[in-house]
């Protein structure tokens, strides 16, 4: 915008992490029972978010 005086300020640290919060969760969605929701319980559902995201961390 020409009739701004500053470039707003950016927070450099908080887009770091959530650059890489997104990261993240397009790798978690790479698990079709996750993107699909293939398990009819919510217990079941969490059980394998927690698998896919150990599996995820050992990488």
């Amino acid at each position: 915008n020409p009739t701004r005086s500053s470039a707003p300020t950016i927070d450099w640290r908080l887009y770091k992490e959530r650059h890489q919060i997104e990261c993240f969760f397009n790798k978690l969605k790479r698990y079709r029972r996750i993107a699909l929701r293939c398990e009819k319980t919510l217990t079941a559902f969490v059980g394998f978010v927690h698998l896919a995201c150990a599996m995820i961390w050992l990488r």
